[in-house]
């Protein structure tokens, strides 16, 4: 048979409140023109990769095609590096 004190212990421990970090949300704009380095085009279908430069230093690999788009960010392990305006980069994209 279980402890009635165990049993409380463990419902005051469940019950206590575990406080997160505060949520906060940021926006950025893409300049496909200025920040952005085409990565594969398709003219059937009308479709394109493009590896962007986006909030601070988390590139974004935009994809859209078939009228529908695609934002992803970048992990730290994966991220390449963008080198002057035109988005030129050096590393894995993919």
């Amino acid at each position: 048979m279980r402890s009635p004190l165990l049993t409380a212990c463990t419902l005051v421990a469940l019950a206590v409140p575990v406080h997160a970090g505060d949520i906060t949300s940021v926006y950025t704009k893409l300049d496909f023109k200025q920040g952005c380095q085409m990565v594969k085009r398709v003219d059937e279908g009308e479709s394109v990769s493009m590896l962007c430069q986006g909030y601070k230093d988390y590139p974004v690999h935009f994809a859209e095609g078939d009228l529908r788009q695609a934002a992803d960010f970048i992990c730290s392990s994966r991220r390449p590096e963008f080198h002057g305006q035109r988005g030129k980069l050096s590393g894995n994209p993919g």
